[in-house]
């Protein structure tokens, strides 16, 4: 008995020093993912459509589907997923004897390490993908131990919820360098989930700026035409304030996201259940221009959620598409507002400093040009035979010196912090 007493009295002291032992091993100078992949609208566009191509809703309840997906996309949907949480980047390589997944996590300054690395290597197994090998730095870990992990995780509330969703998988195989999946819909198991990643506490965030947005556009005129910025400088304030008690990355993803709907005249309903405060339609432009604000938003919002499924429940990757399919031509204008919305959703969730510096900065007699760059001087309407003409399509050195330039003037914002 006493020596069992002692045993045990050995590892809870040595536990802690095992486990700090652990991250320092898991924490290392170089990334495992050299680049940090940032999601661009060419890569949510084909993701959208391997979704839509595949679209479950369409089946009816306990049909089978399969699906078949390349290394690339692979990579795409699970960068989709990822930016939603972490900062980083994953690859996928997909081969004869399964596929493996690599992963890197930037983390804040510190004096271990900057990032955080990890490997995956799933290999066929009868019907399925098994776990032969995971790696989090230098530490391997036993596919067993991995997978008995996940059986214990199952068993728990939340993991019931998506244990509900990976049932729905049949099997899942490798064939010529692709993934093929087969599933069964059951439409429940998928809004147990949804209803687990939004919950009741982000719905209540989102209708509080609703509510609040509300109030806002009550106090101006529907006949006359405002700048964005009379209610970004008064929702950043607000944001601020709850920021005191709330976690500002949250704040922000939820007021970019409410204001994206109302700036696109879409409804919150899909995701929270209920329209909230119904706000008075305002006439918003930027540099004068309307479609500049839609432009903007859609992209903050897209940027701040990482494509989500906040910024899908409430349409705006359709309204993205839906303009940019407009016919109007190609406008390096629409790009300029673009780029500044999806800076401005980068820097809003970035981390909790970034995020309550621009709550400051948005939020103290605001004006255009801290978050919007010059635009209206950038060609615009161009058919699509001039821009084959003058820009190659896209791929000509007249194309990339205007595209630089609109860099340059988003990346000299007052926004990014600079003086």
């Amino acid at each position: 008995m006493r020596f069992f007493l002692r045993l045990f009295g050995i590892v809870f002291f040595l536990f802690p020093l095992l486990l700090a032992a652990l991250v320092v091993s898991s924490i290392e100078q170089q990334p495992l993912v050299a680049k940090t992949v940032a999601l661009n609208h060419s890569d949510i566009a084909r993701a959208k459509k391997v979704i839509s191509n595949n679209d479950p809703r369409k089946l009816r309840e306990g049909q089978q589907k399969s699906v078949t997906i390349s290394a690339s996309d692979l990579s795409v949907a699970l960068n989709y997923l990822r930016a939603q949480f972490i900062k980083g980047g994953i690859e996928t390589k997909i081969s004869g004897q399964g596929i493996t997944i690599y992963g890197t996590a930037t983390l804040p300054t510190n004096p271990i390490g900057q990032y955080f690395n990890l490997k995956l290597t799933l290999i066929p197994d009868q019907q399925n993908l098994t776990i032969d090998q995971f790696v989090i730095g230098k530490v391997p870990i036993p596919g067993l131990l991995v997978q008995k992990a996940f059986s214990i995780y199952a068993e728990s509330r939340q993991g019931q919820q998506f244990a509900s969703v990976a049932n729905m998988l049949q099997s899942a195989q490798v064939s010529q360098g692709q993934l093929r999946l087969s599933y069964v819909w059951n439409a429940d198991a998928l809004k147990q989930a949804k209803d687990f990643i939004i919950t009741p506490q982000d719905k209540d965030t989102l209708l509080a700026y609703q509510q609040q947005l509300a109030v806002i556009a009550q106090s101006f005129s529907s006949s006359r035409k405002y700048s964005l910025t009379v209610l970004m400088d008064p929702l950043f304030g607000y944001a601020a304030k709850r920021s005191e008690e709330h976690d500002p990355v949250l704040e922000n993803r939820a007021l970019i996201t409410v204001l994206a709907a109302y700036a696109n005249g879409q409804s919150l309903k899909r995701l929270t259940g209920t329209e909230g405060a119904k706000a008075k339609h305002l006439k918003l432009v930027l540099q004068n221009r309307h479609d500049f604000v839609q432009h903007f938003t859609i992209s903050a919002g897209l940027s701040a959620t990482g494509g989500n499924v906040l910024a899908d429940a409430v349409g705006l990757y359709k309204e993205y598409e839906d303009r940019k399919g407009g016919g109007s031509g190609f406008s390096f204008t629409d790009l300029a507002a673009d780029r500044a919305g999806v800076r401005l959703g980068e820097l809003a969730t970035a981390s909790d400093a970034s995020a309550r510096r621009v709550q400051q900065l948005m939020s103290h007699q605001l004006t255009e040009f801290v978050y919007m760059p010059k635009a209206r001087d950038l060609p615009e309407g161009l058919s699509a035979a001039d821009f084959q003409r003058k820009y190659q399509g896209g791929s000509g050195p007249e194309y990339q010196r205007i595209i630089d330039l609109i860099e340059k003037r988003v990346d000299g914002l007052l926004i990014n912090g600079r003086s």
